[in-house]
């Protein structure tokens, strides 16, 4: 008798606490407790505060007691029911919070892996919305896509792939069309590069011909449609500039390589002047790149350029003198051993082999220089194109 009514007077007095010594030294779970006082607003097993709904079945300490029923779940001496950090792995409870972001059934506080991936919360910290795709690095949203790169904006259309240059979202890919594009509609597209042999014809004697080589490749990894002009080709009323060497407006594969030419007339019966103009290259519709040249007519020059003399009285001597720089005789490409137009012909460094070729074919020294005039030119006995 006296058993009952220690344990009734224990349970009217204290019915909030987690259990009370009913004389039999059985502690004794009152249950429904939380629910009548508003605490947790689940069971309580253990009594220590917590509802088993929070704690879960796991066994953190690994003492052979769930933690809904063990009111130390980590083991370190302080109850669930007051310890900050419940899971002890380091970090708090307010820091991991009570989701379950693995969807594993066991809460963040309560799970030594909160997101999954199975490196413990203890040595990779807490990332930011943590679920078992994400990198847990300092970026904000963390889709399935990131790849532990902080540097990275980790959004759904990056790729996400260590690059500190990349923006990774849709509009942009930052590398051309390398490995670490995000694949948008931009990447992988053509590239086109454009280079000129020289851009400053120098001093060009009046009757004579400048000739810049221009060559142009698609390095990119698409199609493209390049097209190319030249500004203000008419001065003083005469052509002066002049691009040759095939159509203006043309095609391309990845890989492959188009020659053209910037050819320079000095105009006749014009003051001694400077003369310039600009090479446009489009493709892609939006893409361009432009090289400028420059030209000096009518002040004293070298001359001849291959008299072996000085003609100009500046020491330096025929090819060495900055004024033949567009003198074919001077010039490290025959252009005669590729294709061009009715003018090329006089610019050929082997003079009979040109004449052979014409005589074999006139239309070379009239209507053009196509690559049937390239073999003539070479049966004819020209060395300068590498056979």
């Amino acid at each position: 008798m006296g058993m009952r009514i220690s344990t009734l007077l224990c349970l009217f007095l204290s019915l909030s606490l987690s259990g009370c010594d009913d004389g039999w030294n059985t502690r004794r779970v009152i249950e429904g407790s939380d629910e009548l006082f508003g605490v947790g607003g689940g069971h309580d097993s253990d009594g220590d505060g917590v509802p088993d709904e929070r704690e879960g079945s796991g066994d953190i300490d690994g003492d052979g007691l769930p933690n809904d029923q063990d009111t130390d779940s980590d083991g370190d001496g302080i109850e669930d029911g007051d310890d900050l950090d419940v899971d002890g792995d380091g970090l708090s409870n307010e820091e991991e919070g009570s989701g379950d972001d693995d969807g594993d059934g066991i809460p963040n506080d309560y799970d030594l892996d909160s997101d999954g991936d199975g490196t413990p919360d203890s040595e990779e910290g807490v990332g930011d919305d943590d679920d078992a795709s994400d990198d847990d690095d300092a970026s904000d949203d963390d889709d399935a896509s990131d790849d532990d790169d902080a540097s990275d904006d980790d959004d759904a259309s990056g790729d996400d792939d260590d690059s500190v240059s990349d923006d990774d979202d849709a509009s942009g890919d930052d590398d051309d069309d390398s490995v670490g594009d995000d694949d948008d509609a931009t990447s992988g597209g053509p590239d086109i590069v454009v280079t000129a042999n020289f851009t400053d014809f120098g001093l060009v004697p009046e009757g004579t011909l400048g000739n810049a080589t221009i060559t142009i490749e698609n390095v990119g990894g698409a199609l493209a449609f390049v097209s190319t002009s030249l500004t203000a080709p008419i001065q003083a009323g005469q052509f002066v500039y002049a691009l040759t060497g095939g159509n203006g407006t043309f095609t391309m594969y990845s890989g492959s390589t188009e020659t053209r030419y910037v050819q320079f007339t000095p105009p006749t019966s014009v003051a001694p002047g400077s003369w310039e103009t600009d090479l446009e290259v489009i493709w892609g519709g939006s893409q361009s790149e432009v090289i400028g040249f420059t030209a000096e007519t009518g002040a004293p020059g070298e001359g001849d350029c291959t008299d072996g003399l000085d003609g100009d009285g500046d020491g330096d001597v025929d090819c060495d003198d900055s004024d033949c720089g567009a003198d074919p005789a001077c010039s490290t490409v025959d252009f005669c051993c590729s294709q061009g137009d009715a003018n090329t012909n006089g610019l050929c460094w082997d003079p009979t082999a040109a004449s052979c070729a014409c005589a074999a074919d006139s239309w070379c020294c009239s209507g053009g220089w196509d690559a049937t005039c390239v073999t003539a030119y070479q049966n004819c006995g020209a060395t300068s194109c590498g056979n």
